[in-house]
């Protein structure tokens, strides 16, 4: 079985599972008919054959292996989950559960209405004092309320910010964040061009991508109408769609897994 199968079934299982419940949940109005089933295969993510060797490679080895994930409040999981697993939770519980990788440890640094500056200053802090294998960054939403005239400083930032992950020896991996509704937030109107830069910040470094924005975009209204808390931040199902995107960019997505199949009782 593909990984584009792989992917399809996972989603289908587990958005299926999760639908009735959630309709239930604060802030999550719409029916299942809202919903998709399918991760679009062609969303797109840049590669990095090393990179992908190096993760891959940890995976499979007996080392224990330490993840650090850092970003603003999307990455911190703050409130618009209304209590169910955000997507670094989710990818937490398919390696140290289903991949039977329990001496992995998972490390959410992400912290809410961060800047990529914030990160720079703090990255020891928040990056390199867990000495990480592998570093996943998402990071832009906040950013965007400059505007045009924050564009130089935005790259500038994801360039060092690029270099600072390499140097701590870590596999660094980039995520764009998810398309919001602009009507409802016109501070982040420039959101579009924040979400252009990381994408050519992680051509440049040759980065692993997974490009959140692109496969929300191609859902259409189900992605503004089903994933989304508020104006701007996921919700459940859209951290579910995330972590599933995830997953299958780095070749481990399984339909059998604890994502797939949600115990989540209605």
């Amino acid at each position: 079985m593909n990984r584009k199968t792989v992917l399809k079934a996972a989603m289908a299982t587990a958005v299926g599972a999760m639908v009735a419940p959630l309709t239930a949940c604060a802030g999550f109005t719409n029916s299942s008919s809202s919903l998709p089933y399918q991760v679009k295969a062609s969303a797109k993510m840049t590669e990095s054959e090393d990179d992908l060797k190096a993760i891959k490679s940890i995976l499979s080895g007996n080392k224990s292996a330490t993840w650090v994930c850092t970003g603003d409040s999307i990455t911190q999981g703050a409130a618009h989950s209304h209590g169910w697993r955000h997507y670094v939770q989710h990818f937490e519980e398919h390696v140290r559960w289903d991949m039977g990788r329990k001496w992995d440890f998972v490390v959410n640094t992400g912290v809410s209405s961060e800047r990529t500056g914030h990160i720079l200053q703090d990255f020891d802090n928040r990056v390199t004092r867990f000495s990480p294998d592998v570093v996943t960054l998402m990071i832009g939403t906040n950013d965007a309320t400059l505007g045009p005239r924050g564009r130089k400083e935005y790259r500038k930032n994801l360039n060092e910010l690029a270099v600072r992950i390499r140097d701590t020896g870590a596999v660094p991996i980039f995520l764009t964040f998810n398309p919001i509704r602009l009507d409802q937030a016109a501070t982040r109107a420039d959101l579009p061009a924040y979400v252009d830069l990381m994408r050519e910040v992680a051509a440049d470094h040759k980065i692993l991508l997974v490009d959140n924005y692109d496969y929300w975009e191609s859902q259409g209204t189900t992605a503004l109408e089903g994933w989304l808390s508020d104006a701007i931040h996921p919700n459940e199902v859209g951290h579910l769609m995330m972590a599933l995107l995830l997953l299958d960019k780095l070749g481990i997505d399984d339909p059998n897994g604890s994502i797939a199949n949600l115990p989540i009782a209605s």
